[in-house]
């Protein structure tokens, strides 16, 4: 996720299923608790660019949209 200071912050732990993967969500409290998300489903603009590796309804840009994430990581690294 593209870094930020305040609200819920999530990981990505495993890839658990087909359009699915298993997440870390937690807060500034510091609770913290697993969940599957559905993945992004919104296409790269390029055909030739990676899918979105973030889940379904996330804030912020899209990862093929963010030259950090383009670049230099892989969804599953």
């Amino acid at each position: 996720m593209p870094p930020h200071s305040t609200g819920k912050h999530l990981g990505l732990l495993a890839e658990t299923e087909p359009y699915a993967a298993l997440w870390l969500r937690w807060d500034e409290g510091g609770t913290a608790e697993a969940v599957t998300l559905p993945d992004c489903p919104v296409p790269p603009l390029d055909t030739d660019a990676d899918a979105c590796c973030l889940y379904s309804g996330h804030p912020e840009r899209h990862t093929w949209d963010v030259p950090a994430y383009s670049e230099e990581i892989s969804c599953t690294s």
